[in-house]
């Protein structure tokens, strides 16, 4: 019998050498189908320079006024200018690699206006298809629509699967819904785009009483969590470092979403400039410049460090040399930073708002309501004090059991066969 043929659209790009994170979860989990035997493809949608938004930027840039529109942030007219004629000229651009033997196709589209959020999903849509039946030549035609995240993703697979006959199965795992990001006006085709699937999956049951409120969902969601960073699943050391101030790591985007600032004021209010504890801040971000002139306000430039972004080893490493890993977040649909964390045999500190309740327990951390400084002062106090008795072995090796490449990759398997009947 012929391997299973499962084509897998993520919404952004996947792992382009530019954004190396960027759809990384998606890259992992169809690493993992693809090494069970199943036959994979990739749709990578590249974003595209709209030409309507960039003639408004020149003529804002002609009457003396700010442009808004990123591709062409500080450029005079002269560069917005030749871009447009570039645009205007511009043809579909695609290109197919092999990556760990799946079929990876990218794909960028001429593009007119990306302004409204319906001209975005139609771009994505039209790349989609396009490139659909580019592999339908090349690679063939799949057995099933894998979208990760109803938008964009889901819209375009709902497209295909609606014309083609293809069965789809939708795995959320985006925070648009809870931040207010998804606009009201495409509720209707998203609650479409649900009800047509096969089967939908979230990565965390609070995520799906979120779209079940929020009426997108009709139904209740199979819940099935990110899977571990394979890297992570490999031979390592978790036990904690000894001599020295006490660390706390903390590994996300300089973002107001995870919530720094809390986490910089509780570590001034808990240990000063004591030099009791260092605080390890990696990641970068839109608010890199404002928590780094807090930490300098605060004096605390010697005890909070900053390290950039880091690449997946270096984030290992530095979770192997920290004790404490602390996640204050205002909202996370699962977080697969805990995971990780927790896959080094680290206790953890997460707020509540979301996924991390779903991860964390008495077992291995402590949960926090979100926003609160006070409560994430007296739980870094508390872990700084040693006066807890958390198993380095068992944390890594439950998160093993639930979120290894294994476990997640058969569920999956599982689910696939009941869609298609096998």
């Amino acid at each position: 019998m012929p391997a299973m043929k499962v084509l897998i659209i993520p919404p952004e790009e996947l792992v382009p050498t530019h954004a190396p994170l960027s759809g990384i979860f998606q890259f992992h989990q169809a690493l993992a189908l693809q090494q069970r035997g199943l036959d994979i493809a990739i749709v990578s949608v590249c974003p595209s320079i709209a030409v309507k938004p960039l003639l408004i930027s020149l003529g804002r840039h002609l009457l003396g006024l700010k442009t808004y529109y990123n591709p062409v942030r500080g450029k005079g007219i002269y560069a917005i200018s030749r871009l447009i004629l570039s645009r205007l000229f511009a043809q579909m651009d695609w290109k197919l690699e092999t990556i760990h033997g799946m079929a990876v196709l990218r794909m960028r589209m001429p593009c007119w206006s990306d302004i409204d959020p319906k001209e975005s999903l139609a771009y994505f849509e039209a790349s989609v298809k396009k490139s659909f039946k580019l592999l339908a030549g090349i690679w063939g035609r799949p057995d099933i629509l894998h979208a990760h995240n109803a938008w964009l993703a889901g819209t375009a697979a709902y497209a295909i699967s609606i014309e083609e006959g293809i069965p789809v199965c939708i795995t959320e795992h985006s925070t648009f819904y809870a931040r207010g990001l998804v606009p009201e006006k495409c509720f209707p085709l998203l609650r479409d785009v649900y009800a047509h699937a096969a089967v939908n999956m979230v990565v965390s049951a609070s995520l799906g009483e979120k779209l079940r409120s929020a009426h997108l969902l009709a139904s209740d969601a199979k819940v099935l969590p990110n899977l571990l960073d394979p890297v992570f699943e490999e031979e390592l050391l978790v036990e904690a470092p000894t001599g020295g101030p006490f660390v706390f790591l903390n590994v996300a985007e300089l973002t107001a979403k995870k919530g720094h600032v809390y986490l910089i004021h509780a570590f001034s209010r808990a240990f000063g400039q004591s030099g009791k504890a260092r605080l390890v801040i990696a990641g970068e971000g839109d608010l890199d410049h404002e928590l780094r002139t807090l930490v300098n306000q605060l004096g605390l430039a010697e005890w909070i460090v900053f390290t950039g972004r880091l690449n997946r080893k270096a984030v290992m490493e530095k979770m192997q040399q920290c004790h404490v890993f602390v996640l204050p977040s205002l909202v996370e649909t699962f977080g697969v930073v805990l995971i990780e964390a927790l896959s080094c045999g680290r206790p953890v500190i997460a707020s509540i708002c979301g996924g991390p309740e779903e991860i964390i327990n008495e077992s291995n951390g402590m949960l926090i309501p979100s926003a609160d400084i006070d409560a994430l002062c007296e739980a870094m106090l508390f872990m700084a004090s040693g006066d807890w008795s958390f198993d380095p072995q068992r944390i890594r090796q439950a998160v093993l059991d639930r979120y290894g490449a294994q476990p997640i990759s058969e569920a999956l398997m599982i689910t696939y066969r009941e869609i298609i009947g096998q």
